[in-house]
């Protein structure tokens, strides 16, 4: 009687809970910094004691938290996060537990933890990078017009090339002294498409496109200046956005009066103003011009390339003949003119070539009289 038992007690906990942040770690130290910022949408899943317990996704600012967790040592919790989508998992425990990742790099997982009655767990965080990617490549002189680079092409330097994302302008630079450019720090994925506009420089025209291996010919489109879109992958360089260009060529030369009608031009020949000359290409009258005071003719504007045959026809000025074509071996001195066409061979014109060398000659025709002296 009148005893007082003072063993009869009970215990009780609060929940606890734990969670944080998922950040995109852009300076990759593996830490939060103010640049930093939040990745929404990230897969977070709670193990108890090594088995799955629950899931969850970060929000809008990066967050995540479990509650109502069981608090003890016979609790052992740990964290996973899955690497979203184009992200790499940056370096774990490198500082301050408040701010570093701890998310493993390969497993993602956290760390184990056990939680104290009501205790929140702030300190389980997780950092993820973006792999950039980049393009760029080369813009030259399409020596030979056949809208691929070639061992006898040359870099263009000074082009303006501008960087357009999803349709927009978002970046400019210009051809270094070999023709090279590049954007890096792209953004990777499918949601982000990339083109290419090249400024075609002054004095120039664009070259064909698109018409063979894909790291050598000009993806220039030749009205646009752009590129087709291409997306890139994290990490990803792609060096085959080029662009070509061609300048324009032209052709003449001279028509002389060949007066010791030896096929070569000589000091005591002189010009032959007034001649009627036609230009061909491929086959097709496509221009014609006539000499000038000095005998001298051009035809300017000129398409260069192997596709593109240019011929030159010299009408027979009134009482001259045709002198004797490809004598001796000067090109630039002989008569290309043929003697019964009046048509020089085929050429071929290289980017920025003057062709000088399809020349004519004609001699003048002659009279005569007399005859016999009888008794």
């Amino acid at each position: 009687a009148n005893e007082f038992n003072p063993t009869v007690d009970a215990g009780f906990y609060k929940p606890a809970s734990l969670g944080d942040y998922v950040f995109n770690d852009k300076n990759r130290d593996g830490i939060q910094n103010a640049g930093d910022s939040p990745i929404p949408g990230v897969l977070v899943t709670l193990y108890s004691n090594g088995s799955a317990v629950a899931t969850t996704t970060t929000d809008a600012m990066g967050a995540y938290s479990f509650t109502g967790l069981t608090p003890g040592s016979a609790n052992v919790y740990q964290v996973q996060f899955a690497k979203p989508a184009s992200f790499s998992s940056t370096s774990a425990n490198v500082g301050f537990d408040g701010l570093d990742s701890d998310a493993d790099p390969i497993t993602g997982l956290s760390q184990t933890l056990t939680l104290t009655s009501g205790e929140n767990n702030t300190s389980v965080d997780a950092g993820f990078y973006q792999p950039t990617a980049g393009l760029g490549d080369y813009v030259f002189e399409d020596k030979n017009a056949n809208g691929t680079q070639d061992a006898g092409d040359t870099p263009i330097s000074g082009v303006l090339v501008t960087l357009y994302q999803n349709g927009s302008a978002v970046a400019t630079t210009t051809t270094d002294a070999t023709g090279a450019y590049s954007f890096t720090g792209l953004t990777p994925g499918n949601s982000n498409t990339y083109a290419v506009g090249f400024t075609k420089p002054a004095g120039f025209s664009s070259t064909s496109a698109n018409v063979g291996d894909d790291t050598k010919d000009s993806d220039a489109d030749v009205v646009t200046g752009l590129t087709q879109s291409v997306t890139l992958a994290a990490g990803e360089f792609n060096p085959t956005l080029d662009a070509g260009y061609i300048k324009p060529a032209s052709i003449g030369d001279y028509v002389f009066n060949d007066k010791n009608k030896d096929g070569v031009q000589n000091a005591g020949d002189t010009p032959i103003p007034g001649v009627l000359v036609t230009l061909y290409l491929n086959g097709s009258a496509v221009a014609t011009t006539t000499t000038n005071g000095s005998g001298l003719y051009s035809f300017t504007g000129l398409t260069p390339g192997v596709s593109n045959s240019y011929v030159v026809g010299f009408t027979p000025p009134a009482n001259f003949s045709t002198t004797t074509p490809l004598s001796g071996t000067d090109k630039a001195l002989d008569s290309d003119a043929d003697l019964l066409t009046g048509r020089s061979g085929s050429v071929t014109l290289t980017s920025g070539e003057n062709n000088t060398t399809v020349d004519a000659g004609f001699y003048q025709l002659t009279a005569g009289l007399g005859d016999y002296v009888f008794e």
